[in-house]
């Protein structure tokens, strides 16, 4: 699926990536927002499927953003939980995953990120993606 110069491009964004580590959310009283394996995955896959490597690198490139947008938020746009079985079986335990979005626009497109708290774990950047606006 992949040509080399992509897979360099994923290798060298997902070394980037990592180097960010966690930034400090003031929105979340300055806790800190992981970024993990977890999210860098959701850029490359959806579903275990792989995105298309237009959307891949459209979404990579847009970590720059996602960063800035973290640090310089003062409100989250949306919020909503979902519960999620964690074993097969009856009864199943049950873990709330909760996911926040934060939504910048401007005149030509609009730019939406996700963090997601698993439980009570850590929140972790999930996505980021955009849409270009029509006039």
């Amino acid at each position: 699926m992949f040509d080399i110069n992509h897979a360099e491009f994923i290798r060298n964004a997902r070394e980037a990536y990592k180097r960010i580590g966690s930034i400090s959310c003031p929105d979340f009283g300055a806790e800190r927002i992981y970024f993990n394996s977890k999210g860098f995955d959701h850029l490359i896959f959806k579903n275990r499927e792989y995105r298309s490597k237009r959307e891949q690198i459209d979404r990579i490139r847009l970590i720059p953003e996602a960063v800035r947008m973290l640090t310089s938020c003062t409100r989250f746009s949306g919020y909503r939980s979902y519960a999620v079985d964690t074993k097969i079986g009856l009864p199943s335990p049950r873990v709330i995953h909760h996911l926040w979005s934060f939504t910048r626009e401007d005149d030509k497109r609009k730019v939406t990120m996700v963090i997601r708290q698993i439980g009570n774990g850590s929140k972790h950047f999930l996505s980021v993606m955009s849409k270009t606006k029509t006039p």
